[in-house]
């Protein structure tokens, strides 16, 4: 939480107003206690910016690019370590943003290179 006294505001996060919207939260309770000492102020609920040039090196880094990586470049050994921990992902979590970080750690951790390159793609494209 913050106060800005130029606006005269409370301004909080998503979470902060999502934590005090339930009563007796020391979210709450700290609103509550500003809103006392404060009463002309108005409670401002901040909006996120997202960087319209930021993007993820993961965009469009697919199971399926991995696995055609993997399959060209890895041993007998990672091509079999990663059909397996690609068919856990999907029995377990469902294609889950967790199950895909922790094959895509796994990648990775055994091929860097290949990353390097896909977080050099992400550049150059964003850059265009």
């Amino acid at each position: 939480m913050k106060i800005d006294f130029a606006k005269k505001a409370i301004v909080i996060t998503k979470k902060e107003a999502k934590a005090a919207s339930k009563y007796d939260t020391p979210e709450y309770n700290e609103i509550m206690e500003l809103q006392e000492k404060h009463p002309n102020f108005v409670v401002i609920v901040r909006e996120t910016k997202s960087s319209p040039n930021r993007k993820s090196a993961n965009k469009g880094f697919t199971y399926d690019k991995m696995e055609a990586y993997v399959n060209r470049h890895g041993s007998e050994l990672q091509k079999q370590q990663f059909a397996e921990m690609r068919e856990a992902a999907k029995e377990l979590a469902g294609g889950s943003c967790v199950a895909y970080r922790f094959v895509k750690d796994w990648f990775d951790t055994n091929f860097p290179e290949a990353s390097d390159f896909a977080a050099a793609v992400a550049r150059i494209t964003a850059a265009a």
